[in-house]
């Protein structure tokens, strides 16, 4: 199924879930509007910065095995989302050129 059939499929969940937020004019965006959306378009790489800069704060402090062990999946995981977007972006941009 593709993202813009889901979204035909979804539409009137997606507007009630909102209505109950407040939410008056809901509206599609960037890569999905376009119609160039993929499984990775969603991130977010301000975000995934921001979660590694945390993850690795929380590394710094003394903390439990459980907390330590959640920081450092949050720190991979934001790493990813960073490859991610940098791969995205080459692909995009080309080859840099001097």
């Amino acid at each position: 199924m593709t993202l813009d059939q889901l979204l035909k499929d979804k539409r009137e969940d997606i507007l009630e879930i909102a209505a109950k937020q407040g939410a008056k004019n809901v509206r599609v965006f960037g890569l999905v509007a376009r119609g160039d959306a993929g499984r990775d378009s969603d991130i977010d790489l301000q975000r995934a910065e921001e979660a590694k800069r945390r993850a690795e704060e929380r590394l710094k402090e003394r903390i439990s095995t459980v907390d330590a062990s959640r920081a450092e999946a949050a720190l991979q995981r934001s790493i990813a989302r960073l490859k991610v977007g940098q791969r995205r972006r080459r692909r995009r941009d080309g080859p840099a050129t001097m």
